[in-house]
């Protein structure tokens, strides 16, 4: 159940939203729910707004574009960058294990410096994909 709260308007404004909302097939309340919702929506003040004035659509919608740019933004710095790191980490360290069972041949004293090597590689091109 939704708790109704008070709004005091006067009579004759009353009057008059009650007589529009009748125009338009609806009940006083959704008609000043709707309205509200219209100047909220929008960010629009209403004290400012007169009729037949247009609000300025460019505007709302470089508003609602830097929102989106923003996210990206965030998530580029946050959760991308981390999971773009990881995802080179793999692929490098797959690329050098291939190298090694390629090379299998080399002698067991010698394979503790390669493995060396190898992650030594690795780095180096994580730090190189980051710069």
């Amino acid at each position: 159940m939704t708790k109704r709260k008070p709004l005091q308007i006067n009579s004759a404004l009353h009057a008059k939203y009650g007589a529009e909302a009748k125009n338009h097939r609806m009940t006083l309340k959704k008609y000043a729910e709707a309205s509200m919702g219209f100047f909220a929506n929008r960010g629009i003040n209403p004290l400012e707004y007169s009729p037949g004035q247009s609000f300025d659509l460019l505007q709302v919608m470089k508003k609602s574009t830097d929102r989106i740019i923003s996210y990206i933004v965030h998530q580029e710095q946050t959760l991308l960058s981390d999971l773009t790191e990881e995802v080179i980490r793999n692929r490098l360290y797959q690329d050098a294990l291939l190298i090694l069972l390629l090379e299998v041949a080399v002698e067991p004293n010698q394979r503790e410096e390669r493995m060396r090597e190898i992650s030594t590689y690795v780095e180096q091109k994580i730090k190189e994909a980051k710069a």
